[in-house]
């Protein structure tokens, strides 16, 4: 077996043997259980229900998201998280390029999901939602927990649907953990 040589050009990388220090920050609103709520309750496939989240004009890492869930019947099902920038008072152009797809394996109480491996960086306010990416049977509902956030929770019932201001002042309380 002959060996061929392969030319391969790599990107620039610096090495420094100063050790950065970041800071972390948390970007959102913590909303714990209430009287009021949302849910993917006889939502279609495509559905999508999400709030804004402020970012102060730095630029950060995102290295997780966090939020609370008030009920949750099927531990299986799989959601899309998509991130998108702000167009007017809505969501635009979608910032993440790979797709984020997870179970919500929580019934009840805090859900966490680590996003370090996406390599998110986020410089300006942008809107965070949950996609319905599986169908769900009739009896299975997820219910989130509302309360007050400074943002506007937003929806559309399809991925190719408009998008709908809900529920000015509240959100689901999406809590995002970064550096900067």
């Amino acid at each position: 077996m002959e060996m061929l040589p392969d030319i391969l050009k790599l990107d620039e990388v610096v090495v420094s043997g100063k050790k950065e220090k970041f800071k972390r920050i948390n970007l959102g609103k913590k909303v714990s259980s209430s009287g009021s709520e949302a849910s993917f309750l006889g939502a279609s496939l495509g559905h999508e229900i999400g709030e804004l989240i402020p970012v102060d004009n730095k630029t950060v890492f995102i290295e997780s998201l966090q939020f609370n869930i008030k009920r949750n019947t099927d531990l299986s099902l799989r959601y899309r998280l998509n991130l998108y920038e702000m167009k007017g008072n809505m969501p635009g152009n979608k910032i993440n390029s790979k797709n984020i797809i997870f179970p919500i394996d929580v019934r009840r109480g805090k859900f966490r999901l680590n996003l370090k491996e996406y390599n998110l960086s986020i410089d300006r306010d942008f809107y965070c939602t949950i996609e319905l990416i599986e169908k769900q049977d009739s009896q299975d509902a997820i219910v989130f927990p509302i309360g007050f956030t400074k943002g506007q929770m937003i929806l559309r019932t399809t991925s190719q649907s408009e998008w709908e201001e809900s529920f000015k002042g509240f959100g689901i309380g999406f809590q995002f953990s970064a550096t900067y």
